[in-house]
């Protein structure tokens, strides 16, 4: 079925984002792999210029090739793409015009997916002008209805809608837009929604029960009551601050995120000896800085939120599966939480939002490792339940 505009649905900030190409501080030419599908690999071989050439003949097979992993670009030394001009601009681009770009290129940062006869389009927040239109604006998570895409984008498609999925996302949303609810707070209300329906798949129930069963618990108050009563997770807490200072890999060939870890570890160092912090002495002197921070910015974490509830597979996803994915999530939260707690500053606390959060996700979204790396040391220490994952939102 041809997409038009009454089933194509993204959010608010989709249609304000605009490439800012050279000026951009963390540009998607660097530091990552560059794929090059067969229709353009092709297309490139038969050019007559010669720096595009040049580049093309030295383009690496993957081992599991595909029609859209078809090449790889080797960057230069100093990790960008060759064919980035010295003041930012893409050779390709500004020689040959877009349509001569690869589909990655052409695509990133949108994200594109087709589930049953509905487009849903979207971009990812590891792109930083993408971040600053999701995160700064209350709005940009509202949605709405067309205009046709641009044509050659890469999509992934699920034929068939999920049973009780549009119920269960709708729930999800509802859970994080709450009322006057902390971001905290949000997100632990959302790991209640999944812990109920990951119970009724796992019975091979209908979803249905969970999500009304949620809503009940929500207008109840009995919601906020768990909340309160939850017990704190200092010592989960800990362990994820620990690894987070002494495990650098996962902000290997990122500079931004790089910097804002320099500068978090130089901002400890009255609490870091031995690799050991003393949380209870760090939660109590910068406490008030988080919460001047979430009072500016709160709904960019919000936004976040509803972003990955919209854009990821979270709500495709099933029992255990769906345990983990959260998890996985809340383990990034919290990480993004310790860079504001340890660096806020008034008049300062919005681009520190959008700094981290870009930076992080460029590390995290499109390399998961570390964050299943930390979920496993958590378990191996005894802190891998969901009830333990909840706890690290009190």
């Amino acid at each position: 079925m041809t997409a038009t505009p009454n089933n194509i649905l993204y959010p608010r900030f989709y249609q304000e984002f605009s490439c800012i190409g050279p000026d951009c501080e963390h540009d998607c030419c660097q530091n990552w792999r560059i794929t090059i599908d067969r229709k353009t690999y092709k297309a490139y071989s038969k050019t007559t210029d010669p720096r595009l050439r040049e580049v093309t003949d030295k383009m690496t097979r993957p081992r599991q090739q595909n029609d859209l992993d078809y090449r790889r670009i080797p960057l230069t030394e100093e990790g960008r793409c060759p064919l980035q001009n010295t003041d930012g601009t893409c050779h390709v681009h500004g020689e040959h015009g877009e349509q001569l770009l690869s589909i990655t290129c052409k695509t990133y940062p949108r994200k594109i997916r087709k589930i049953a006869n509905t487009v849903e389009a979207s971009l990812t927040l590891s792109c930083p002008e993408a971040a600053r239109k999701a995160l700064l604006d209350p709005s940009a998570m509202m949605f709405e209805h067309g205009p046709n895409l641009p044509a050659g984008l890469a999509q992934s498609i699920i034929a068939k809608e999920p049973s009780g999925f549009t119920l269960f996302r709708q729930t999800a949303f509802q859970a994080v837009l709450g009322e006057k609810e902390m971001p905290d707070e949000r997100l632990f209300r959302l790991g209640i929604l999944f812990s109920l329906v990951a119970r009724q798949q796992k019975d091979q129930r209908d979803i249905t029960v969970a999500c009304e069963e949620y809503l009940r618990m929500q207008s109840s108050g009995e919601l906020s009551a768990l909340y309160l009563n939850l017990s704190d997770g200092k010592r989960g807490l800990a362990i994820v601050l620990k690894e987070l200072l002494t495990g650098t890999n996962f902000f290997r060939a990122n500079k931004v995120l790089a910097s804002y870890h320099q500068q978090m570890v130089k901002a400890l160092q009255d609490n870091f000896t031995d690799g050991e912090v003393n949380l209870e002495k760090l939660l109590k002197a910068r406490q008030p800085n988080l919460e001047q921070c979430i009072n500016e910015c709160g709904h960019g974490l919000v936004n976040m939120m509803l972003h990955w509830i919209y854009s990821s597979e979270i709500c495709l996803k099933q029992g255990d599966d769906l345990l983990t994915s959260y998890a996985a999530f809340v383990l990034k939260y919290i990480i993004i939480r310790f860079y504001l707690l340890t660096l806020a500053e008034e008049g300062k606390n919005a681009e520190l939002l959008i700094g981290v959060v870009h930076s992080l996700s460029r590390s995290a979204d499109h390399n998961d490792t570390f964050l299943k790396n930390l979920y496993q040391l958590l378990a191996d220490k005894g802190w891998g339940s969901h009830a333990q994952f909840l706890s690290l939102l009190k």
